[in-house]
This record gives C-alpha cells, sequence and structure tokens, in this order.
C-alpha cells in the first residue's frame, strides 16, 4: 500500500517546512518476493493476457510462459492465476481502473 508520510526540512532563511513524501510498504508478504520479472508477469495477468499473449510479449515460448505463472503463483501462495490477480487487487499493489498498475 502507498502511505504518505512526512519529513521536515529546513528552507532558506532557517524556515522549517514540512514535505509529504509517498512510500510503498508492502500489504502482503509475497510482495517482497517479487522479482522485477514476476512483477512484469503479473501485470500481464492483470491485463487478462493469455499464455500465448504472456508469452509473445516477453519473447518466450508458451511452455515458458505456463512455467512463469507457475513459478509466480508459488511465489505468491495462491492456487492458480485468478487468485493471483485476485490477490494483487486485494493488497493494493493494484487499483480498479489502474491503465498500467506499474
Amino acid at each position: 500500500m502507498w502511505r504518505i508520510c512526512t519529513m521536515t526540512a529546513r528552507a532558506p532563511g532557517g524556515r522549517v517546512v514540512v514535505v509529504p513524501v509517498y512510500e510503498f510498504r508492502p500489504s502482503a508478504p509475497w510482495l517482497t518476493r517479487l522479482s522485477s520479472g514476476d512483477v512484469a508477469v503479473l501485470r500481464l495477468l492483470v491485463g487478462g493476457r493469455t499464455y500465448g499473449e504472456i508469452a509473445e510479449e516477453m519473447g518466450v515460448s508458451t511452455s515458458a510462459a505456463r512455467a512463469r505463472v507457475a513459478g509466480l503463483v508459488a511465489k505468491m501462495g495462491v492456487r492458480d492465476r485468478s487468485q493471483a490477480v485476485a490477490e494483487a487487487y486485494q493488497s493494493g499493489f493494484v487499483q480498479p481502473g489502474d491503465a498500467t498498475p506499474w
């Protein structure tokens, strides 16, 4: 989940200002286990891509795409690709209406 924090800084003239800082705090343990490749696969799953479309987009065979999805599902600790997408929304990693979640 994105969280707004604040930070203080000293402006010219000695004035102290409060600056908003946004940080991403994973709300689900699986978020910290994902590689950039896993995030790319999850992005494609959230976009409704088939195994064939994932393979084409990533430049791999369909069986390699299936293996990558299976690896993602295992890291997330979910049953299947549909549950992976649902978990991405439930964790706040993806927001409804996001055209490009990342």
